[in-house]
C-alpha cells in the first residue's frame, strides 16, 4: 500500500481545485482534431500535463501500450456522440470513444476523444504521430491488440513510419500456420512454454508462439 501511495502522490495528475461559482465556457479536453472546428473544446490542459509527467517513465526503446474504450450517454446534445462497438453493454445507446496511450509501468502518456462509431484501427495514425512529435525517440515499440494493429494498418501506418509493434494474430491466421507441415506445431512445446518461428507471409517479422507478431 506504502508503494502505491508513493506512486499516486508523484505521478497522479494533482487533484482539480474546487469548482468555481459560475462554470467555465469550455471544458478543456482533448478531442479528435476532426471535430476541432464543431466542438468548443481546445486541446487543453490534460494531455499537457500528461506529456511532463510521462517523459519520467520513457526512454528510447521503451514499450508504449494503445487501446481504446468508450462510454454510453444519456441525451442527444454531444456532437461526438454516436452508435458504435458498445464496450460497456450499452449498444442501443450513442456513446463515444476514448484512446490511451501508457508507458509500460501504465502511466497515461497522452489521451484523445473520438467519434462514437470510429474504428479502432482508424485511431492509429493519430497516435503515431503524437509519439514521433512529442517524446523524439530513435526507437519505440507500440503495443496494440489484434483489431488495432491489423495487416492493412502494419502497412499504411507503422512501417512507413517506422516504430516497432507487437501485436497478436488473428485466428485463421494461427489455423493456417497450425495445418500439417505448417511452422506452427505442437511439438514445438515439449520441453519449453514459448518458441519462436519464421513464415514466408510474415516476412521479416518474429513470431513467438503462442502467436503474437513482433514488427522488431
Amino acid at each position: 500500500m506504502a508503494e502505491q501511495l508513493g506512486w499516486a502522490s508523484r505521478d497522479a495528475i494533482q487533484p482539480m481545485p474546487r469548482a468555481p461559482s459560475v462554470l467555465p465556457q469550455r471544458l478543456e479536453l482533448p478531442v479528435s482534431p476532426s471535430r476541432q472546428n464543431t466542438v468548443d473544446v481546445p486541446e487543453g490542459r490534460v494531455e499537457s500535463r500528461l506529456v511532463v509527467r510521462a517523459k519520467r517513465h520513457l526512454q528510447n526503446g521503451c514499450v508504449v501500450l494503445y487501446d481504446l474504450t468508450s462510454s454510453y450517454l444519456e441525451g442527444r446534445c454531444c456532437e461526438l456522440a454516436h452508435h458504435g462497438y458498445s464496450r460497456d453493454g450499452q449498444p442501443g445507446k450513442p456513446q463515444i470513444v476514448f484512446g490511451l496511450l501508457c508507458a509500460a509501468d501504465g502511466c497515461p502518456i497522452a489521451v484523445e476523444v473520438f467519434e462514437g462509431n470510429t474504428a479502432d484501427p482508424t485511431t492509429l495514425a493519430a497516435q503515431i504521430t503524437k509519439l514521433r512529435e512529442r517524446f523524439t525517440f530513435d526507437r519505440v515499440v507500440l503495443v496494440g491488440d489484434r483489431g488495432m494493429i491489423t495487416a492493412a494498418r502494419i502497412e499504411a501506418d507503422l512501417a512507413p513510419a517506422g516504430p516497432d509493434w507487437i501485436t497478436a494474430l488473428r485466428a485463421p491466421a494461427i489455423q493456417a500456420l497450425a495445418e500439417d507441415g505448417g511452422p506452427l506445431q505442437l511439438s514445438l512445446f515439449d520441453t519449453r512454454d514459448m518458441a519462436e518461428i519464421v513464415a514466408p507471409g510474415y516476412p521479416g517479422e518474429r513470431l513467438p508462439t503462442p502467436p503474437v507478431i513482433v514488427g522488431i
